[in-house]
């Protein structure tokens, strides 16, 4: 499964940001997500993948979620979700 099957599957928003300010620094990530460390919710991490390109940083953030939960929407009471993430995720551009 690609990270843009797994993004549909979701219904969630892969953002891809370039920031002009610092060195034509490329980031990824989902939008409103977060990842999940161990089973309680004490601790949520925003996660995001970086790089000098987009290519980079999108097979960065497929590396630093692979085999996950992720957190949609955290604080919502009616909108909060939980997704594994496969380990098997990749990235064809």
């Amino acid at each position: 499964m690609t990270i843009i099957e797994y993004a549909d599957m979701i219904r969630a928003d892969l953002v891809i940001r370039k920031h002009h300010n610092q060195c034509q620094r490329w980031t990824a990530s989902f939008e409103h997500a977060e990842t999940k460390r161990g089973d309680v919710d004490i601790m949520l991490t925003s996660t995001y993948g970086e790089g000098d390109t987009v290519n980079q940083a999108i097979n960065n953030y497929i590396d630093e979620l692979k085999g996950k939960i992720i957190v949609l929407n955290s604080t919502s009471k009616t909108n909060r979700k939980e997704y594994g993430v496969p380990s098997t995720i990749e990235y064809e551009a």
